[in-house]
């Protein structure tokens, strides 16, 4: 589905504005700071339900209003999204759903110069590009992004917990779950970056001479399969090897939570 409109209310600069669009090219013009970059974010936000700029809701609501919306129409969908001090509570045709509802409504590439910091920046941002990608095309992958990360957080409490010498819940319990949640994301990770780098082949010959872009997905498992069971096998064994590592520094140690995704340029040869 494509964005046919979208009003802004007390968002950012904007106090009431409605957009149409073309189903074609559209074209954004204006002097500097007067809202074309807002606009674009909200579109962003709307459709991916996170700021590419701002971590604090706070900061996208219009000066001294308490609250602002964005409200996109599709072909036969309505989609809003109220930003509140506190949160943000998300609408599709006037029903309360939730923010993973948005996710997929309608297709955002959004690119800045901010962004050459994916290539340059810390392992977290290329994390960060990488499960958005997944999480807009598959809704399965973002629930057990969601449930890895609760589990990460609740085994390094017990970790913790186990330092200090505090009786806990046994921690078996929780590395069967990592081991699952964890392996379906590596899973879906390694499946990703093959599609990628067949896409990044073709496109290469065309923009490089005799040379094409690899995506590498560096891992402490040193995993090259995509195959579950393999994974899993894998994962496991390392948390076994590891326990008493783990406890002495209250971290989990392996996990996609550590991956970094490698780029380079190959020399092809023939």
């Amino acid at each position: 589905m494509a964005l046919a409109q979208l009003r802004l209310i007390s968002f950012r600069n904007y106090s009431n504005q409605t957009v149409t669009f073309s189903n074609k090219l559209n074209l954004i013009i204006g002097r500097n700071a007067q809202g074309k970059t807002n606009l674009l974010e909200a579109i962003n936000l709307l459709a991916t339900t996170k700021s590419n700029r701002t971590g604090n809701d706070a900061e996208l609501i219009k000066w001294s209003r308490e609250k602002g919306s964005i409200l996109g129409k599709l072909d036969h969908t309505e989609i809003e999204m109220i930003i509140e001090q506190n949160g943000k509570k998300y609408y599709i045709n006037r029903k309360l759903r939730q923010a993973t509802d948005l996710i997929g409504k309608f297709l955002v590439v959004f690119f800045s110069p901010e962004d050459i910091r994916i290539i340059s920046g810390e392992p977290i941002l290329r994390r960060k590009f990488l499960d958005r990608l997944l999480a807009i095309t598959d809704k399965k992958y973002l629930a057990e992004l969601s449930k890895l990360q609760r589990i990460l957080k609740i085994r390094n409490k017990i970790l913790y917990m186990q330092k200090l010498g505090k009786e806990v819940s046994d921690l078996s319990i929780w590395n069967k779950q990592l081991v699952e949640t964890g392996s379906f994301v590596w899973s879906k990770r390694l499946s990703a970056l093959a599609i990628l780098n067949k896409i990044l082949t073709v496109i290469s010959k065309k923009i490089l001479v005799n040379q094409t872009l690899l995506l590498t997905l560096r891992n402490n498992l040193n995993l090259k399969t995509e195959e579950l069971a393999d994974i899993k096998a894998k994962y496991q064994g390392n948390i076994d090897r590891l326990g008493s590592l783990e406890q002495e520094r209250a971290l989990t140690l392996v996990g996609p939570h550590r991956d970094d995704i490698q780029v380079e340029v190959e020399e092809l040869i023939g």
